[in-house]
């Protein structure tokens, strides 16, 4: 994907999050998409802004979903992700602790 197609889509996400009430059921999908599309373009772009925000989406994201959602390990999974690309950029032992934990709580919430 090109940066000026990310750009449009970060664009296009940020806008339909702006409509979206807070309490909308679907919103975390909604915040999981734009983080997504960000830390794309920080895999391009490398500005670590992008893998900045994209964290704070994720974060959003989980704290969205509701506990009981049968999908709420995928939100773990990728907010443990981003914590872990973001620990490779600044060495921040924190994420890595926080990344290992999460992975290990969707490890524990895979459907039986």
């Amino acid at each position: 994907m090109k940066l000026l197609d990310l750009d449009d889509a970060i664009k296009l996400c940020e806008n339909a999050l702006t409509d979206c009430p807070l309490d909308y059921p679907d919103r975390s999908i909604l915040l999981h998409k734009l983080a997504n599309a960000l830390e794309e373009r920080f895999e391009l772009s490398g500005r670590l802004l992008d893998l900045e925000k994209a964290v704070e989406m994720h974060e959003d994201a989980l704290a969205s979903c509701p506990s009981a959602h049968h999908k709420r390990f995928i939100y773990l999974a990728v907010l443990a992700n981003s914590l872990g690309m973001r620990f490779s950029q600044s060495g921040q032992p924190s994420d890595l602790d926080r990344a290992v934990e999460l992975h290990d709580e969707a490890l524990g919430e895979l459907p039986k």
